[in-house]
């Protein structure tokens, strides 16, 4: 299911539970068993988490010597060839045009290598910060089932890969 159908299911569950009064205590039908399910929106979570917020600050800070390397790169692209396109001396057949264009694609497949890694290490770094994340959201989904009576969690796929977890989504 893609990502904009599931926030229109939640969207009406989110509305469903307002009109029936799901700030209301849970109460047993008459001779039946009730089943509390708690629904987290994570995203919201997530961007309002200092922790978080404070995790990918950290990786930023550290990564920052990297991508200046890479701006510094990118400024002497752009210098040499703002020298070439104003040096209307050369001839652009002379071995000196060819090799200030030598320099230049040496130059873009240095700066796209750079960012490729730093993309790469920056990602692995993220990563393993999201996964300490989701686990304390985890931990304190599990602690507030467990204090509230909550029978049932659910779990997205998504995010037990992410924690590198093979669990099913659905655990009581």
């Amino acid at each position: 299911m893609n990502r904009l159908a599931l926030m229109v299911v939640g969207g009406l569950l989110a509305g469903s539970a307002l009109v029936c009064g799901a700030d209301a205590p849970l109460r047993p039908a008459a001779g039946g068993d009730v089943t509390r399910v708690v629904v987290v929106r994570l995203q919201e979570i997530f961007g309002k988490y200092d922790r978080a917020k404070e995790m990918e600050e950290s990786v930023k800070n550290a990564m920052k010597p990297d991508k200046d390397a890479i701006d510094k790169l990118d400024a002497e692209l752009s210098k040499l060839t703002d020298k070439m396109r104003a040096d209307s001396s050369t001839n652009r057949e002379s071995l000196e045009w060819f090799n200030n264009v030598q320099e230049v694609e040496k130059l873009k497949y240095r700066i796209k290598l750079q960012k490729e890694e730093f993309t790469r290490l920056f990602n692995a770094q993220m990563v393993t910060h999201y996964k300490s994340i989701f686990k304390d959201f985890q931990d304190a989904a599990a602690d507030y089932a467990k204090a509230n009576g909550v029978d049932l969690v659910l779990r997205s796929a998504e995010l037990n890969e992410l924690a590198g977890e093979n669990v099913p989504a659905v655990q009581s």
